[in-house]
């Protein structure tokens, strides 16, 4: 298997770099040549599909950088993602579709993203070799029949192509319509774990450290807004701000979306959805920004 896995590394990889992830290299390739001070957005999807970049660089003329990756990475993933350029006056915002996360949570899709680049395996949280080592096998086969077989590397034709990024990390495949079955039942608040917190606790304090700031800013959630249990999604913001070791930004009622602004998955948005929410991201980061600065005076 060490052989196999050698020959899959440093001779047969990369067979999967215009998928989906292989945009995590062009995300990181950015964040590296960005110099201070910068705008960091760490996360799941929810980011990659729902951000207008140029619209925050402009609003705050800090050039800016979305990390949004794929959930079943892990919170812990896509932070270790910002760690590797984290300078003083940053500021890192942190938007999750959940926080029980802690180490990865599909290992196969972390084989893919690291894709032979072992410099990546950094990336993986500390606890989660066990996993991966079990997940290693099929990736590797998987790798190597596509390179003997010349199947590798094919572009998808739809948003889950590297190419639907453009050099901000936000994902422009065009999105003008909902495909997804939307239940009012799905509609539920975000899953809050101690250890999920203590994840996103340490990242705050690493940030601390180095000069940088590091925000909570709510995703989106897709619902019928007039049948919304309101309550509940302020009661949860409650339990976040009381959970978390640095400034939670946003409302959020404020990020209660109409389903009909979200395409493929109730995470995903249209372009009119990206609009209005990276609109909102601006006004909450604004009023933090005014808060803080009074805050120092």
């Amino acid at each position: 298997m060490a052989l196999l896995s050698a020959l899959a590394f440093f001779v047969a990889a990369p067979q999967h770099q215009e998928l989906y992830t292989g945009a995590i290299a062009d995300k990181i390739q950015r964040l590296e040549s960005l110099e201070s001070p910068k705008i960091i957005l760490a996360g799941d999807s929810n980011l990659a599909f729902g951000m207008d970049s140029a619209r925050l660089e402009e609003a705050f003329d800090m050039p800016v950088v979305n990390l949004g990756g794929h959930g079943g990475l892990g919170n812990g993933f896509h932070l270790n993602m910002a760690k590797r350029n984290i300078q003083a006056g940053d500021i890192v915002v942190i938007s999750t579709t959940g926080y029980a996360s802690t180490g990865v949570l599909d290992p196969a899709l972390a084989w893919i993203t690291i894709e032979g680049k072992t410099d990546y395996l950094s990336l993986v949280p500390s606890g989660d070799g066990f996993k991966m080592l079990k997940a290693l096998p099929k990736y590797v086969l998987k790798t190597l029949f596509y390179w003997l077989t010349g199947t590798g590397n094919q572009t998808p034709d739809d948003a889950y192509a590297r190419s639907a990024f453009n050099q901000y990390g936000d994902n422009v495949f065009p999105r003008t319509e909902t495909t997804f079955y939307f239940h009012p039942d799905s509609v539920n608040t975000p899953v809050i774990s101690p250890e999920g917190m203590q994840v996103i606790n340490e990242f705050a304090a690493y940030c601390a450290d180095r000069g940088a700031a590091c925000l909570l800013a709510a995703a989106p959630i897709a619902c019928q807004p007039d049948v919304v249990d309101v309550q509940a999604f302020i009661d949860f913001e409650l339990e976040l701000r009381q959970a978390a070791a640095c400034d939670v930004i946003s409302h959020y009622p404020d990020y209660l979306y109409d389903h009909t602004l979200f395409s493929d998955t109730a995470s995903h948005m249209t372009q009119e959805g990206v609009t209005l929410r990276t609109q909102q991201l601006i006004k909450d980061l604004s009023s933090w920004m005014e808060n803080d600065s009074e805050s120092q005076n």
